[in-house]
């Protein structure tokens, strides 16, 4: 009785295994796409258009981030915020606010009172924020992991060199 069953197992265990093998490789052929990352994982999903690109500015206190503020044909606003290099600080997020804030790395860590929150900022690639609302003339950048302000840009100089 034992017999019989080894030698079917002999050669079933080799067979399941080849087309274990073959069933994978026949997937990597033909949607290659999902079995390998390249690199870019979620934060280079959105890339920025070429004239957000040339508009930007530096975001004063933040290395690496640049922004630009363009007209939307609606009235409204579309803010672009680009990491070059990854952004160190934790649960970045973008406000506005209309009250002068003071320099980045101060000892006030504190939001200005009218602030209003954008968005979350990607720490390496572009954000896309839209401002359909009058908005402020900050744009604070605000990490929410360390608690702390660390920098922000005139809106209104911003646009102005953007045109």
């Amino acid at each position: 009785m034992i017999e019989p069953l080894r030698r079917r197992h002999r050669w079933l265990a080799p067979a399941s295994f080849a087309a274990a093998v073959a069933s994978v490789m026949v997937g990597v052929w033909v949607q290659p796409d999902a079995f390998v990352d390249a690199g870019g994982g979620r934060d280079s999903v959105l890339a920025a258009p070429p004239d957000a690109t040339s508009a930007a500015r530096p975001v004063p206190g933040v290395e690496g981030l640049r922004a630009a503020l363009l007209p939307l044909q609606d009235g409204g606003q579309v803010l672009w915020l680009m990491a070059g290099t990854r952004l160190e600080a934790a649960d970045i997020l973008a406000y506005t606010s209309s009250a002068a804030l003071a320099l980045p790395g101060s000892q006030d860590p504190a939001l200005p009172a009218d602030a209003r929150l954008l968005g979350s900022v990607a720490p390496l690639g572009a954000s896309k924020l839209t401002l359909a609302a009058p908005h402020g003339t900050q744009l604070i950048i605000f990490s929410l992991g360390q608690q702390r302000v660390l920098g922000s840009l005139a809106l209104a100089a911003s646009t102005a060199e953007g045109r």
